[in-house]
């Protein structure tokens, strides 16, 4: 299959690494050619939007010959996608990877615009959980038979080289708990930030690794509550692994997920996990609690009491980490490459 791939970016949060993933999956099988469109610039200068205008123009050009035009992340790229598709009678494939009644609210009205006009044109949408599919439906009202859940793809065995490979900076004793991702609103670190002086343990420490927008904020928040000696940061790392696997107790308080790729790393590493139960991936990966702890999203009471919980009696949040490996073949790379490969292809 011959396909034109578009993304925003070449790297950045999970939806970049997935496609990664994705991409690394399909390389040697199929014909693929992949547009960034961060490439064509990203300033609002006069010499940016000319080359955005070339980034049209190229994409319409490059999908004479496809097979599949797919926009690989929601707004811009599926926008250009089924632009590119129309053009060239070519099926567009959209890749969705946020709930969209709470993505929405973070967008500019030029794309609550856009995306109903462009949308009901798209050949087929893929969603990273089943949340994020019937959230798609119920919000651009479209038939179920356009739009499948499949969980993101994840490369286990480089997984496992990462997990063998060096030690962790900070030593285990440093931290108990973990957490990881962008700074951002929408990952809820201020509610984790605001949980640890109300713990019961009162030297439980939490190391915070990622960057972002809100990164500023969050450690002014740790010193105006004195939490400096108890909460640590450090940048992203290409090797979240040594820390997974160092930690007593890995916590995602996000306010809303498409998916929640950390939890996956997490409990395959074996760690004991506070999920938050937002929309839309968490529960799904946890199976509704079957393998990690869910406490209600934003509620700072119900996540102290959780965590408070797992340093009395660690063993019951180790013992549903340690179920989780023997379900990994819903994400393993192959077996999700190849169920998208079909969906684009028409077959379900």
């Amino acid at each position: 299959m011959n396909m034109l791939c578009i993304a925003r970016r070449r790297s950045g949060g999970g939806a970049e690494i997935v496609q990664q993933v994705f991409l690394s999956g399909i390389a040697d099988v199929h014909q693929v050619e992949v547009i960034y469109l961060d490439d064509y610039g990203r300033s609002k200068s006069l010499l940016s939007k000319m080359s955005k205008i070339l980034a049209v123009v190229d994409i319409i050009k490059k999908g004479k010959k496809k097979d599949i035009i797919f926009g690989m992340q929601d707004t811009t790229p599926i926008y250009l996608a089924v632009l590119s598709g129309k053009i060239n009678s070519v099926r567009s494939v959209g890749w969705i990877h946020n709930t969209w009644s709470r993505r929405k609210k973070d967008l500019s009205k030029i794309h609550i615009l856009l995306a109903p006009l462009f949308y009901r044109f798209v050949g087929k949408f893929i969603a990273v959980s089943e949340g994020v599919k019937q959230d798609l439906m119920s919000e651009f009202d479209l038939p179920e038979d356009i739009v499948t859940s499949i969980f993101n793809p994840f490369d286990f065995d480089h997984a496992n080289r990462l997990i063998s490979a060096g030690i962790a900076e900070i030593d285990k004793s440093d931290y108990e708990i973990m957490t990881l991702g962008r700074l951002e609103y929408v990952k809820g670190f201020d509610i984790l930030i605001n949980a640890i002086p109300k713990l019961s343990n009162k030297t439980a420490k939490l190391l915070i690794i990622g960057s972002g927008s809100q990164e500023r904020s969050l450690k002014l928040l740790v010193s105006q509550l004195g939490m400096e000696n108890r909460i640590g940061f450090i940048d992203f790392t290409d090797n979240p692994y040594k820390y997974y696997t160092r930690a007593d107790l890995f916590v995602m308080p996000s306010r809303y997920e498409g998916f929640g790729r950390v939890a996956v790393e997490a409990l395959y590493c074996g760690t004991s996990s506070i999920l938050s139960d937002c929309p839309s991936g968490p529960a799904e990966i946890a199976e509704n609690g079957k393998y990690a702890r869910l406490v209600k999203s934003e509620d700072v009471n119900a996540l102290v009491e959780a965590i408070d919980d797992h340093l009395t009696n660690p063993q019951e949040l180790k013992n549903k980490a340690k179920q989780f490996k023997a379900t990994i073949n819903r994400f393993e790379k192959k077996k999700v490459v190849d169920e998208m490969i079909e969906i684009m292809r028409g077959k379900n």
